[in-house]
């Protein structure tokens, strides 16, 4: 599987943001939402076009800008649950299940982070 496929991801994600700002109300809570897709977004552009990125000393490899990437997006998802939930959309199952299914989430972001992820991705 080619890394670069994550340029899909990162397209998605933009698309969502987008759909977000035009068509909800700018609360807090959708606005925070929004910037941390556009984060996430722009972590799999980036991991889908470099190899690595240079920021100040430090040399961050493209998994580990994944894994910040995929952190990002599971700080959204508790934003997402408090915001439909704040409306009124989701019952309590929902809430509990969606929260329960940010766990693999979280935990695949950091071992992405800290580069102890174990896939037959292609760093080319």
């Amino acid at each position: 599987m080619d890394r670069r496929l994550y340029i899909v991801n990162a397209v998605v994600l933009l698309s969502l943001a987008l759909a977000y700002a035009a068509f909800w109300p700018h609360t807090t809570t959708i606005i925070v939402l929004i910037e941390l897709l556009v984060f996430g977004a722009l972590c799999y552009f980036a991991t889908g076009f470099r190899i690595s990125i240079s920021v100040g000393s430090w040399t961050l490899p493209w998994y580990s800008i994944y894994g910040i990437g995929t952190l990002a997006l599971g700080g959204a998802l508790p934003l997402l649950v408090m915001q439909m939930a704040g409306g009124g959309r989701l019952g309590p199952f929902y809430i509990v299940l969606l929260l329960i299914l940010e766990i693999p989430m979280v935990v695949v972001g950091v071992k992405y982070l800290f580069g102890t992820h174990n896939t037959g991705i292609a760093a080319e």
